[in-house]
């Protein structure tokens, strides 16, 4: 693979790492303006277990494929770059699921609720 095709290949994946962060984040934007699962006082909780379901897969793509960007860009000898590379992907679930969580689905019971 020529040094090109991997930087454009790397581009795509962040891209897509990207695309997938900001759906996921949308979906459970719209679960906290669904109703709240901590206390079951705001809303319908069922509907945001169904909207943080849909979430869960583009969380899992977003993190692998932060993973990917790393393995395909770098140079480093194999096993060093797909433990880097594993690194990275749980490091960025972690971060991408407490934003998520803590902020993005905050942020829709707060707008939508009006606190």
């Amino acid at each position: 693979m020529t040094e090109s095709t991997r930087q454009r290949l790397g581009a795509l994946l962040g891209g897509l790492s990207i695309v997938c962060i900001a759906v996921c984040n949308v979906l459970l934007f719209r679960a906290g303006c669904a109703g709240d699962t901590k206390s079951g006082s705001y809303g319908d909780p069922l509907r945001v277990v169904a909207l943080e379901d849909k979430a869960l897969p583009f969380l899992l793509a977003a993190s692998l494929l932060a993973g990917a960007v790393y393995v395909v860009i770098s140079k480093a000898p194999p096993v060093r770059r797909w433990l880097i590379a594993l690194a990275l992907s749980i490091a960025s679930l972690v971060v991408i699921w407490l934003v998520g969580i803590f902020y993005m689905e905050e942020l829709g019971i707060k707008s939508c609720f009006r606190l």
